[in-house]
Formats: C-alpha cells, structure tokens, sequence
C-alpha cells in the first residue's frame, strides 16, 4: 500500500548529502517573502476596514451583528471558490502570471470597495452600499486565494529546504501585522469613512506585483497528455491517512482562528472598546500569527509535521481557554496572541505534511495541481462558512465566552483526528515488522 510510505516524519529526510541552497533560490525567498508582505498588510487593512465598514453601514438597521460579517465571509468565499482553477490555471501558464493575476483582482476588488464606501458617505441605501461592498470583498477574495499559493512557490523554490522556505516567506506576514492594523486605523478617515483604507490597499497590491516582476519562480512541470495512464482523482489520494490528515487539521486551524479574529472588532465594539484597541489586539494578534515563522523551520526538521500540528492545536485551544475567563483588554489581547500562534504551527505543519505526502507518493503534476487545490478549497470553504455565520453563532450562543467553547471542540476534533492517524500508523508499523519477522 502507497500509504506505508508515509508513516514516519523521519521517512522524509533522505540519507544522501542535501545539496546547498543558491545565492538565486535565497533571493527568490527574499522577494517572494516581501511580495508577501504587501499582500498580507493588504490583507489585515481588509480584516480590519470591512467589518468595521459593513457595521457602520447597516448601524440603522436591525440584527447587524448577525449579516455585519457578510463582506468579511465573502472574502474567504472567493479564495475558497478561486483555490482549484487557480491551482489549474498557474499549472497551465506558471506560478508567476498567477500571481499577477491575483494582484490585478485585488487592486479591482479594492477599488469596488472604494466606491461602496463613498456611495455610504452620500447618504445612499445601506443594503446598496452592503451589496457593492461584499462584491469587491468576493474580489479581494479571489485575490488572496490565489496569492496563498506563495507558500507552494517557495517550497517549489527550495525543494530541500521547504519548511524553511514556507516559513521564510510566510514570516513577511509579521512585517504585515505591524503595519496593516495601524494602517487602517490611519486611514479610516483621511477622507470619507474607510475610502482611503481601500485606496491603501489597491496600492499594497500595486507594491506586490511590482515586487513579483523581479522574481524568477520555477517553472511548474507541464502535465504529460500524451499518458496513457490518466491521474489519479483526489478521492483516491485522500485514502492516504496523512494527507486527509494535513487537510483536516489545517482547515480546523484556520477555521477556528478566522472564525475569533472576524468576530473581535464586532465584539470588542459591542462592548464599548476604543478602534485604537482594536487596531492593537488585531496587531499583537498578527504578530503571533507570524513570528514562530523565525524558528518554525528548525521545529519541523526536528521534530516533525505531526509533533508542529499538534502543538499548534494545544495553543489554540489554550487561546480559547483565556479569553473564556472574561473579556477584559488584556484576556482578548494574549488570548488572540497564543491563537495566532497556534494558527502558524498548525497551518504551516499541515502545509509541509501536504507536500511530504505527495512527493513521497510521487505524484504527478497534474496530480500536485488538483491536491493543492483541493485542499485550499475545503479549506477555505470551511473558513468562509464559519465567516458567514460567526455574527448568527455569537447571537445564537450568546457570549463571546460560548463562541470560545465552540470553536473548542472543532480544535478538540483536530487533536482527535491527530491521535486516531498516530495510533493507526504505530498499529501499522507492528503489522508490518511481525510479518517480518514471520
């Protein structure tokens, strides 16, 4: 059976001398990594402006906590619905037309959101200025989906070195979380409510392509056609325990961390906090998203995909049990730093089990396309629901403290997944050595 391959993290690591890394390839991860950061500070200006910006449209109206996160659920509907044709389309004609690509939606998505903002600053209907406001963030959406495919280039990039070549890349986030809450706090209103906010992040995006003109990213390997042996459909891939197990515990990671942080400016309005400490919380939340990248690639080398997930898991649920004891500034502010470390551990260790599997399995490329774009489709499928229904989830639960029980138990089904797959493959191990020895 393929899946024997794949039962030891240490299995990955080949006994033949790793060749050196280029002064090209380490420029490729420095340039992706600082596109990175124009995107990811876009990214957190949006995650800050358009809950905000949808609340103060629809302030007049009833039940705005339930429909207030509509536009913010949109964005994750986009890049949950881009992730497989982009994955297609970056297959076809390359990773770096791709990107572009998903700059030039992010730039018109943002330019949407500008002219929603000043159709509300004129007094226009709050519905009309709402709609107007979730298309450019469905656009955003598009956008971001696909520059998430930063991780798969860097690892594209620096094929012995992936985790550090993830974690490289995805540490420019921090850059982005320093910057991008200010940064929309900043621009608020500079001219009319959240306008200059979008206007940032059209340039953001413009920064970001510029930036890619420079890269040299690796060619995908073009599908062979002429097979005769036709490729193997994602279902039969994720009979492989490991790789339905990077998908599950990477999309309940990133479920449970968007599904706190699109609620904290809702709720921390609701309970007369100041924007200022807002833009903080979702700053040091950022940061934690981010910083473990410094030293991520080391763990995973060390210790493995599956001891990186599983700790990543303890700290989200360890975020959910302090901001359970109340909702002072300080319970949301470490709360939201612990849940942005466990996002980390857990997304980029699932990210690096998904490559493990499919070049352990040697997948084809056409194979590589669909398995990425899969799993960023449930992924962000999964996301953008819990988006959606984060305001009706805090009305129907009732406390922000019953929102951090719930998304305890969808992290406690990930560590439950984890333990089921160790147990399994150890079950397996034993088999496989007694019919040796027999």
């Amino acid at each position: 059976m393929e899946h024997k391959k794949l039962l030891s993290d240490n299995s990955v690591h080949s006994e033949e001398p790793q060749p050196t890394t280029t002064r090209a390839q380490i420029l490729t991860v420095c340039l992706l990594m600082l596109s990175f950061a124009f995107v990811r500070t876009a990214i957190f200006v949006q995650l800050f402006a358009t809950p905000l910006a949808a609340t103060s449209m629809l302030i007049n109206e009833s039940g705005i906590s339930g429909i207030s996160t509509i536009p913010l659920s949109f964005i994750y509907y986009g890049g949950c619905f881009i992730a497989p044709f982009a994955s297609k389309f970056m297959q076809a004609v390359g990773r770096l037309k791709g990107f572009i690509l998903g700059c030039f939606l992010g730039m018109l998505g943002a330019a949407i959101c500008v002219v929603a903002t000043w159709f509300h600053s004129t007094g226009a209907p709050a519905w009309g200025c709402l709609v107007i406001l979730s298309i450019g963030s469905l656009l955003l959406g598009f956008a971001n989906g696909i520059v998430n495919f930063f991780r798969f280039a860097a690892a594209d990039a620096v094929p012995h070195k992936r985790s550090f070549a993830i974690s490289a890349v995805l540490f420019g986030g921090d850059v982005a979380a320093l910057s991008g809450p200010p940064l929309g706090l900043w621009t608020k209103t500079l001219i009319w409510e959240f306008g200059a906010s979008y206007i940032a992040i059209i340039i953001l995006f413009f920064c970001a392509f510029l930036v890619l003109l420079l890269v040299n990213i690796p060619e995908l390997t073009k599908p062979d056609l002429t097979g005769a042996v036709p490729p193997r459909s994602i279902w039969g891939l994720l009979k492989v325990p490991r790789l339905t197990l990077a998908l599950v515990t990477g999309t309940i990671g990133f479920g449970c961390m968007v599904l706190l942080m699109g609620l904290i400016p809702v709720v921390m309005r609701s309970l007369s906090f100041e924007e200022a400490e807002i833009s903080h919380v979702l700053q040091v939340h950022g940061v934690g998203m981010f910083l473990p990248s410094l030293v991520l690639g080391f763990v995973i080398e060390r210790f493995g995909t599956m001891v990186t997930i599983f700790t990543g898991l303890l700290l989200l649920l360890g975020a959910n049990g302090f901001m359970i004891t109340g909702t002072g500034y300080w319970q949301f502010m470490v709360g939201m730093l612990f849940c942005g470390f466990g996002w980390n551990l857990s997304f980029i260790g699932s990210t690096t089990m998904l490559i493990e599997c499919y070049l352990r399995l040697h997948l084809r490329p056409a194979e590589k396309a669909t398995t990425q774009g899969a799993n960023d489709f449930v992924m962000y499928l999964i996301v953008s629901s819990l988006t959606l229904a984060s305001g009706s989830i805090w009305e129907a639960l009732g406390s922000w403290q019953n929102v951090n029980y719930f998304s305890m138990a969808l992290t406690l089904l990930g560590v439950v997944s984890m333990i089921f797959v160790f147990v399994g493959e150890r079950v397996g191990n034993n088999s496989s050595k007694t019919q040796s020895i027999n």
